[in-house]
């Protein structure tokens, strides 16, 4: 049955991302106090569970191991730059709301600087995840067969 695979990937993926998201959080204590750190942590738990995410998506479409790291390394790394203002001019451009990482940026700011609430910045990286997850299992599960056959074995042939 590919369900449990799939269960255990999501599984793995969602605790991986949550010792880091915690491990992020209490590293930023030691050098700055952020205004709401759960709000943050939540944030930085929800950039690594879609990128996670995305890497399942291309274990699932590309060949090798090499790959998948490059694209997930560069378009991560192009996401986020693209969306600071310290050195990008445009990053409050309209186009910048439609990156993958946009609403953990957002929502991860807004938790670090100020006490307003920013779920509605989780919410959008939420949907984000949930499309990333959609294209990551669904091709996952086109990619592997199952190991059952599909009908009724016939009676002769056991």
């Amino acid at each position: 049955m590919r369900n449990h695979p799939i269960l255990a990937k999501l599984a793995t993926l969602t605790a991986a991302s949550a010792v880091v998201a915690l491990y992020a959080t209490f590293l930023l204590r030691f050098f700055w106090t952020p205004r709401q750190p759960v709000p943050l942590a939540l944030a930085l738990l929800c950039a690594t569970v879609t990128y996670g995410a995305f890497g399942i998506a291309l274990a699932s479409l590309l060949r090798r191991e090499v790959e998948g790291m490059f694209v997930i390394v560069m378009a991560s790394g192009i996401d986020v730059s693209l969306q600071n203002p310290t050195y990008m001019p445009g990053a409050g451009s309209g186009l910048i709301k439609y990156l993958p990482s946009y609403g953990a940026v957002q929502a991860g700011a807004g938790a670090g600087f100020s006490t307003a609430p920013v779920w509605s910045c989780l919410g959008l990286q939420l949907l984000w995840f949930a499309a990333a997850g959609a294209v990551g299992l669904v091709s996952f599960r086109r990619r592997t067969r199952s190991a059952h056959p599909a009908g009724p074995v016939p009676a002769g042939s056991g």
